[in-house]
């Protein structure tokens, strides 16, 4: 028992930090968070920590995602430029079931510390927010896109740096509340992801923000941030209505308005639907996005930006019923049950999963591995029991 409680104290004050650290820093593939995850994962397995019902829901997924992988290459022939992109999504996809696997066997046990997991996550969020906030200034290219623009940080896109950020700084406004210990680090690092999210042009990470706290305002129970939260919310529309106001031409303002891919983007939805539905066993969304656009019905080569679809029309219909289920089981009943039990750790979590979900119905956010970390957890904690009555 004693050696138990050295193994996680060792996973929670060492492997989670260091996990949660690497979370925003996906710029190459495989990222580090990847190749750490390998690691963790032989450490799982090798001191028992893994469960055995959570690897056999993994191996259901696992078949259904390899025959659906089989069968669009068997489909496509010969090898295309779109052969990689749907190659590397199916192995993101087995990073992310390994992630699954991982957060929710640890999620079962008592000894695993949500709050801290939330704590490095946020602390994640703040030092890579710090590292952009030093690049921007200097002036490099490296965490920007569309001609040093838009800000997309140490991910691949603003849309994925925007939503992390948010959900950061709704973890770090409960932490603001709740701990002593890190007051004074918190409200800088929030001004400064505040900054970073704004730059980052992302409508849906301004949206997910909004819902956030209005989220937060609902769901706290007995919380004396409240007044704080309306007073935050008044001050950032504040500023934003003065900075459109005093720079109308500026492209981030532009960013507010509806942009011209706007429509093509909700239109591709049926399209993909169709394929999603003449082939249950998936055609490969990189296939579908390069013909679609090819028989101009979508005026890029995108990929669907819904999770739902996109994994439909990816890995197949039976992939995305399992994806599904996993989505409602976590990202709805858990936060339903945070809420009902006044459990504020959990319902802060279950804030964060409720926004994401949200904005994963205009973005496929199938690859975004820290969505997939809490929604894990949460999923585990569901399963095992661990949401009791806060009092």
């Amino acid at each position: 028992m004693i050696h138990r409680e050295k193994q996680f104290h060792l996973i929670n004050h060492q492997y989670i930090p260091f996990f949660m650290l690497a979370l925003p820093f996906v710029f190459i593939e495989p990222a580090p968070v990847d190749i750490f995850t390998i690691i963790f994962t032989l450490f799982l397995l090798f001191y028992g920590f893994v469960r055995k019902s959570i690897v056999n829901l993994a191996l259901i997924y696992t078949f259904f995602i390899f025959v659906s992988f089989i069968f669009v290459i068997f489909i496509q022939g010969e090898l295309s430029e779109n052969t990689f992109p749907y190659i590397r999504y199916f192995f993101v996809d087995i990073f992310i079931l390994i992630i699954f696997i991982i957060f929710t066997s640890l999620a079962f046990y008592k000894d695993f510390n949500v709050e801290n997991a939330l704590k490095w996550y946020f602390y994640g969020a703040a030092i890579s927010s710090a590292l952009v906030l030093f690049f921007y200034f200097v002036g490099t290219d490296i965490v920007f896109r569309e001609y040093g623009l838009r800000l997309k940080g140490f991910f691949k896109d603003p849309n994925v740096l925007a939503p992390y950020l948010a959900s950061a700084i709704i973890i770090g406004w409960y932490f603001l509340f709740s701990s002593k210990q890190i007051v004074k680090f918190i409200v800088p690092s929030i001004l400064i992801m505040l900054f970073c999210l704004f730059l980052t042009g992302s409508r849906g990470g301004y949206l997910t923000l909004m819902f956030s706290f209005i989220f937060y305002l609902f769901l706290m129970p007995q919380s004396n941030s409240k007044l704080f939260i309306l007073i935050a919310m008044g001050l950032i529309s504040a500023s934003l209505l003065l900075f459109i106001t005093t720079n109308p031409d500026a492209f981030l303002v532009q960013r507010f308005e509806l942009q011209d891919y706007d429509d093509n983007r909700f239109s591709a939805f049926s399209e993909f639907i169709k394929i999603a539905i003449e082939y249950p066993l998936g055609y490969g969304a990189a296939f579908a996005a390069y013909e679609l656009s090819q028989d101009d019905l979508i005026a890029s080569d995108r990929i669907a930006h819904n999770i739902i679809i996109n994994k439909a029309v990816n890995s197949g219909i039976f992939s995305c019923v399992i994806l599904v289920v996993f989505l409602i089981a976590s990202c709805l009943y858990g936060p339903y049950k945070s809420f009902r039990l006044r459990n504020k750790k959990y319902i802060i979590l279950g804030i964060v999963l409720i926004t994401t979900l949200i904005n994963s119905m205009a973005i496929d956010s199938g690859h975004w591995r820290h969505f997939f970390v809490l929604a894990s957890i949460m999923l585990g904690s569901v399963m095992a029991g661990r949401i009791k009555i806060d009092y």
